[in-house]
């Protein structure tokens, strides 16, 4: 079966890492399943890539809702299922119910969330439905506020602590790196460097935080989108913090992993892969970086909108309303259980879209450590199944990559 991951923005990904094996080649595909509680959140950060406009029915969706909780119950097991929004503690009655409609042993229950409505009591209703709780923090106190709004740094920081202070679940910090600077001149990724050395001083290094860096998706010629310069120093700087962290390399920065691991001087290909999850795995210091692109079992990554709309991945949160022309399934025609058993054992139509590597990749030197980019942007972009950030495949398109031939 085709692997296609895409952009899967499901969650710090904390786990993985811990746990290694040297070949992960056997075995069923791995499933995750991201489910949004509402349509609505409370701020407007600069590098949010959620431009769909005010959505006419943000309340959560009761139809899709207890459709996603059925069928977890009772047919389809995810490996970890991910609550996310905008911002679902908006709805925190709703988030409650559906966390604990589809608790199960066998299943990771992900809370992805600004953090900052995470009251006491909320926190209590959640300690035994959650298993680990994303919050996004995006650098030092200058480098959150003035990506999220001022003030937000230490209200979330002491709903962190009420966290570890309340409960034993572990905490992955999410922090997105992009290419830019804060008003006062300093590299927004330099800043997550800093962010690192924090964690350690407030939380320790025994890994129940854990810093994930997410990196901005964007179209291609978004400007906040990362150069390999700034994955080189992300990499190398997180790795002297000490600080368990992960770079979670997204299929749509899979072009640029030649370039960076090089630089690096660190293993291109990867040698491990997480024994949880099956994702391969390239360790750099106290830095864990997370090779979506080379997996080589499957890994099917569905997200399901508010709307009732099911996506493969992420990508499509960065086109807006555009994005329902993209969805592979609609739960006001179709069942779930059938959409869900189609992506995983590969039926899915949308998979034939994926099945044939470009002219441009078939020959080119990197493509065993790329596996042909991120291809599922390729056709939200509209340019066919041809990963639209790399120079060497769409060269004339996307001048700006061009950075990565010099």
């Amino acid at each position: 079966m085709t692997n296609y991951m895409g952009a899967s923005s499901f969650g710090s990904f904390a786990p993985v890492g811990e746990s290694v094996t040297g070949s992960n080649t056997e075995g069923p595909g791995r499933r995750y399943l991201a489910v949004e509680i509402g349509e609505t959140c409370q701020l407007t950060c600069r590098h949010c890539i959620y431009h769909r406009p005010k959505s006419r029915t943000p309340m959560p969706n009761e139809r899709v809702l207890d459709q996603v909780m059925s069928t977890v119950q009772t047919v389809y097991r995810p490996l970890w299922i991910t609550l996310a929004g905008k911002e679902p503690t908006i709805y925190r009655r709703k988030l409650v119910e559906v966390a604990r409609g589809v608790r199960s042993p066998d299943t990771l229950n992900i809370l992805m969330t600004n953090g900052l409505l995470l009251n006491d009591q909320l926190i209590d209703e959640l300690a035994d439905l959650i298993d680990l709780f994303d919050i996004s923090v995006d650098g030092t106190r200058a480098a959150h506020d003035w990506m999220r709004g001022e003030g937000t740094y230490d209200r979330t920081w002491d709903r962190i602590g009420a966290i570890l202070t309340r409960t034993d679940r572990r905490i992955g910090l999410i922090a997105t790196a992009i290419h830019g600077r804060l008003d006062n001149g300093k590299r927004q990724t330099d800043t997550l460097v800093s962010l690192a050395k924090e964690i350690v001083e407030r939380c320790g290094a025994d890994g129940r935080v854990v810093l994930a860096t997410s990196l901005y998706y964007g179209p291609p010629d978004d400007p906040m989108l990362l150069q390999p310069a700034d994955l080189i120093d992300l990499i190398s700087g997180l790795s002297t913090s000490g600080c368990p962290s992960r770079v979670l390399l997204t299929a749509n920065y899979a072009h640029q992993w030649p370039q960076v691991s090089r630089a690096l001087g660190i293993q291109s290909t990867p040698e491990d892969f997480d024994t949880m999850t099956g994702l391969p795995v390239v360790r750099f210091g106290s830095v864990t970086v997370i090779l979506f692109n080379l997996s080589q079992v499957p890994q099917v990554s569905a997200r399901i909108s508010n709307d009732g709309l099911v996506f493969l991945g992420c990508n499509h949160l960065t086109l807006g309303d555009a994005a329902a022309d993209h969805a592979i399934a609609d739960l006001s025609r179709e069942p779930l259980t059938g959409v869900l058993e189609q992506l995983a054992d590969g039926s899915r139509p949308v998979y034939a879209k994926f099945q044939a590597i470009p002219a441009a990749c078939d020959s080119c030197p990197d493509l065993g450590i790329c596996n042909a980019g991120d291809r599922l942007s390729g056709t939200y972009f509209q340019r066919g199944a041809i990963d639209p950030f790399c120079t060497r495949a769409v060269a004339p398109l996307h001048p700006r990559t061009a950075m990565l031939d010099s």
